[in-house]
């Protein structure tokens, strides 16, 4: 009973203040809309061949690099109900899916969805937030550790209660 009331008083308010950023480009219905992002990176070291976190270690005989960190394509479409959303992450290292979910809502109840697919994990703030509403653009070392391609294959539903 202990272990499980310590559990709870831990994991209690990260469940409580979850947010769900998984979410289209816009809520306004809309057919299909693309966007998407380029970010690079330089990156110089003091020697040949170090061992590095981001970006992974240096070949053999190179000091400097440049890189693709993020190359995203996203495509979604949005209608009174439901909206799907596909995003792809092509890098150096190949391309990746990033999202592919749809989320099922009704009109009258804006705070109830559902959202079924591979998005992003709703755990904490890190997480669901992109670069573009975070204090800084890269998430925590610890959530790049503990969860690596941040994404979670399944389904969530998100009630939130809206003032009157």
């Amino acid at each position: 009973m202990k272990k499980a009331l310590l559990l709870a008083t831990l994991i209690g308010p990260a469940v409580a203040m979850a947010q769900n950023n998984n979410a289209p480009s816009s809520y306004d219905p809309h057919d299909i809309k693309i966007t998407g992002y380029l970010q690079t990176q330089f990156q110089k070291a003091q020697s040949p061949g170090i061992t590095s976190f981001s970006g992974g270690d240096f070949s053999k005989n190179s000091d400097n690099r440049f890189m693709i960190r993020r190359g995203r394509l996203k495509i979604d479409r949005v209608d009174t109900y439901s909206s799907i959303v596909f995003q792809l992450d092509a890098t150096q290292d190949g391309v990746q899916l990033m999202d592919a979910f749809i989320q099922l809502r009704h009109p009258s109840q804006k705070g109830l969805s559902l959202t079924a697919g591979l998005f992003n994990r709703p755990f904490g703030y890190s997480i669901v937030y992109s670069s573009g509403y975070r204090d800084f653009p890269e998430r925590a070392r610890v959530f790049q550790t503990l969860m690596p391609r941040e994404r979670d294959l399944g389904g969530w539903s998100v009630t939130t209660l809206e003032p009157k």
